[in-house]
């Protein structure tokens, strides 16, 4: 049985249903807080230390309107950041800074 929310699938069948990605959720979440139109931000997948997660999240969200982790696969240790247009300078500074002390490694 599949669990969670629902969107509609964007073809011509109004009853074909699709569960969304984590992606999708995230973009949705920032659309809902008013924050920059997800379509005209970047994706970046990174993968961390799967204990590094957290740690990760709460420094990116320290500082406002810059940039949003959503975790992909945990066990796998796979994350996506949305970064606020402009600002792809500043997160890949803070991200350069951050290997210092977190595996890290961009994704694909």
């Amino acid at each position: 049985m599949i669990r969670g929310r629902f969107l509609p699938h964007t073809g011509y069948d109004d009853h074909i249903w699709r569960v969304p990605s984590k992606v999708d959720v995230l973009k949705e979440t920032m659309l809902q807080f008013g924050m920059v139109p997800a379509e005209r931000c970047d994706i970046w997948r990174l993968r961390v230390n799967r204990r590094d997660i957290a740690f990760l999240k709460f420094i990116l969200e320290g500082y406002d309107g810059l940039a949003q982790l959503t975790t992909v696969n945990a066990a796998k240790g796979r994350v996506a950041v949305m970064v606020a247009p402009g600002c792809e300078k500043t997160v890949r500074a803070l991200l350069d800074d951050l290997k210092k002390e977190l595996m890290m490694t961009m994704d694909g």
